[in-house]
């Protein structure tokens, strides 16, 4: 097969990252996704957890602009909430944007909650970013997504897992976020 057939993959274009789901199966008016989104088969309960600071990697190419976060919730609603909020990081983990507080807001399971940046941002450099998400309630919705095999989320760069914990707002954000914990999953968001 010639290296220019459809479906190809050339990793040395996308900044050596294997993988990037193709434009047609993005939601209209999406810049990137953490994954196709028809691969989003599974209801992720480990991901979020009350205050804690969950990390998608998301490939994204230089001057790409993003101003909203979408996450999609599974089969479990939020209930009792008191912070939802969104953030943008570099691969470093360094905050570069962040939504408002979307506090006790409705976030109904199987629905795609927006969080729009306070700022949007031009992406400066081709490569890995990541999505954080953090909901303090007394049940955290689940994430669509799917299931990896064990070890394979731990290999580094980490794409998925859980860094700070014990936050709250917007304000207690870390400027740089902690080490990633891997996950084995893949959480579905885009960036709008």
């Amino acid at each position: 097969m010639p290296a220019a057939a459809v479906g190809d993959i050339n990793a040395a274009q996308y900044g050596g990252l294997p993988y990037i789901p193709p434009h047609w199966c993005r939601p209209t008016g999406a810049v990137r996704q953490s994954l196709d989104r028809a691969g989003a088969h599974a209801n992720l309960s480990g991901c979020l957890s009350t205050g804690r600071l969950y990390m998608q990697g998301v490939y994204y190419a230089k001057g790409e602009i993003v101003s909203n976060l979408v996450w999609m919730s599974a089969t479990t609603q939020l209930s009792s909430g008191s912070n939802q909020w969104s953030a943008l990081f570099d691969a470093d983990r360094n905050k570069l944007a962040i939504s408002a507080d979307a506090t006790s807001g409705a976030w109904a399971a199987n629905t795609a909650k927006t969080f729009a940046l306070s700022a949007s941002y031009t992406i400066p450099s081709s490569g890995l970013y990541y999505h954080g998400l953090c909901v303090v309630a007394s049940t955290v919705p689940t994430l669509a997504g799917q299931s990896t095999l064990a070890g394979i989320q731990g290999i580094a760069p980490i794409l998925s897992g859980y860094a700070d914990t014990g936050l709250t707002n917007p304000a207690s954000c870390p400027t740089t976020a902690a080490a990633i914990t891997a996950l084995n999953v893949t959480a579905w968001t885009y960036s709008t």
